[in-house]
């Protein structure tokens, strides 16, 4: 789990000074995220057909590593070009870590199944590779490591990556084809295609309410990060202090401080009520655009700072709690055939990731007008660390 997400947070962690420093294109932040997004969304559709065609976990994996590496490559080069040519070339780069990160995630989070504590250890790892992330990006940047550095550093990732899943990925593609065997033997006639893969619409009927509260949350959190932390956070009130000029990227560590608590507390405790994270976590996007347009907490120094970081653990904290206990409703509800389960974390993804490119829209769109600002003034204050 963290080698499949730590490219990505990295990328994240790094897109408000690349784009303020390298690219001179500051409002473009939720466009970082839309690339990802509509690359994960075509991942994640694409890894349901190949889930129904028959290819193995193993292979997929040889593909995320693939992506993973192509990215590294590509945003170490936008670094070289020009800004628009540089943006071009950022894009193929968050495209190819789009989709190596939601091949990994929407394969494992289903084969894992097999090991019962896998899910919860998918969400602690997963909420330690975006703590990472940003850790690691202020710590290089400290220490005078360029972007192009850092990109270059993950390449070691999918080296890991594959070295780590070379032979689990074995066993758990029989552990898969057995209980497709399974399932078939259950329910048939229920089928299409290979046997055991249920339709999409019977997925859908099974599994439909607990996706949509999934989407919602997950939407409603990429809507406040990257578009509304970055918005309030670009130009800090005193750019001397370490707090303020890395709050953006601090705010994804703390963010994952949440995530990695509130995933792995699915082995202990689950909440069935999913419902009830969406709410509060409508109520955090109601008061964070209030924030990024009023810059209520901004101005209030250093303080208000720390306060962010602290409300940005409690988003991660709902994000974390609505991802781990709807994958767990999906694998064990009683009530969800065992052909739905395999297809059915592909297809919650999936319909994640429509929302949270409407959500990238709607970020982008603010950013250009109720949230607009002259920065002009503040340029100096952009920095990584």
């Amino acid at each position: 789990a963290i080698l499949n997400n730590l490219p990505f947070s990295v990328i994240l962690s790094a897109t408000q000074h690349f784009l303020t420093n390298e690219l001179k294109m500051p409002d473009l932040s939720p466009l970082i995220t839309f690339g990802c997004v509509v690359a994960a969304l075509v991942g994640s559709a694409v890894n349901v057909w190949l889930i129904h065609g028959g290819w193995s976990l193993r292979g997929r994996v040889v593909l995320v590593c693939a992506f993973q590496g192509a990215s590294s490559l590509a945003l170490a080069a936008a670094t070289l070009l020009k800004p628009r040519a540089g943006l071009a070339m950022t894009m193929v780069g968050v495209t190819a870590i789009g989709l190596g990160q939601a091949f990994g995630e929407t394969s494992l989070i289903a084969d894992l199944k097999v090991i019962p504590p896998a899910l919860g250890m998918w969400g602690l790892g997963t909420g330690l590779s975006g703590l990472a992330g940003p850790v690691c990006y202020v710590a290089m940047g400290t220490l005078g490591a360029s972007d192009m550095c850092v990109f270059l550093a993950t390449l070691g990732v999918p080296v890991l990556y594959w070295l780590v899943f070379a032979r689990p990925s074995k066993l758990l593609d029989r552990a898969a084809a057995q209980r497709l065997m399974d399932s078939s033997e259950e329910h048939p006639g229920e089928e299409d295609g290979r046997p055991g893969m249920p339709r999409i619409g019977r997925v859908i009927r099974h599994t439909g309410f607990v996706a949509l509260n999934l989407v919602l949350v997950y939407s409603l959190e990429y809507g406040i990060y990257p578009g509304m932390v970055d918005v309030d956070t670009r130009h800090p009130p005193d750019p001397s202090s370490v707090l303020q000029r890395n709050t953006y990227a601090l705010a994804w560590a703390c963010y994952n401080v949440g995530v990695t608590v509130s995933r792995f507390s699915v082995n202990f405790v689950q909440i069935r009520s999913v419902w009830v994270l969406t709410v509060a976590q409508a109520a955090n996007y109601a008061l964070w655009l209030w924030e990024a347009r009023t810059h209520r907490l901004r101005d209030q120094g250093d303080p208000g700072h720390a306060a962010m970081l602290l409300w940005m653990a409690w988003v991660g904290c709902l994000g974390g709690a609505a991802y781990a206990n709807c994958c767990y409703r999906i694998n064990h509800d009683a009530g969800i055939p065992e052909d739905v389960r395999l297809m059915g974390i592909p297809v919650a993804f999936t319909l994640v990731n429509v929302g949270i490119l409407v959500a990238s829209v709607v970020g982008i769109s603010l950013n250009a007008s109720f949230l607009h600002e002259d920065g002009g003034a503040h340029e100096d204050g952009a920095g990584s660390g």
